[in-house]
């Protein structure tokens, strides 16, 4: 996904209501541009999944949830610079997770 310039990016990466969050992972595909590390998190808790990241080609994060987080409505992933304001660049990311389905109803 292509990061937008300014002071945070809200992704198109959207963990699903009902959703319990065992991880998060990304790589850097290209320069993460005017920011030299960022944050992986949600809204209210922008480091949930990582802190002080790289912002070079093939960086990498692998958050782990302490326990997992369950999200009780649709959650977008968000990128926050620790310093300054993304400029450019390209990202992927990749959320591990448990989503719960109800039983079939009953065929009468």
């Amino acid at each position: 996904m292509k990061i937008n310039s300014g002071a945070s990016n809200d992704t198109a990466l959207t963990i699903p209501n009902k959703t319990k969050v065992l991880a998060i992972t990304g790589r850097v595909l290209t320069v993460l541009g005017g920011a030299r590390t960022w944050k992986l998190g949600v809204a209210g808790s922008e480091d949930r999944y990582g802190n002080q990241i790289g912002y070079q080609k093939d960086s990498t994060v692998i958050g782990v949830s302490s326990s997992p987080v369950t999200y009780y409505a649709d959650t977008p992933v968000k990128l926050t610079p620790t310093s300054g304001q993304f400029s450019s660049g390209k990202i992927r990311l990749k959320i591990y997770a448990m989503k719960f389905a109800l039983p079939e109803a009953d065929p009468d």
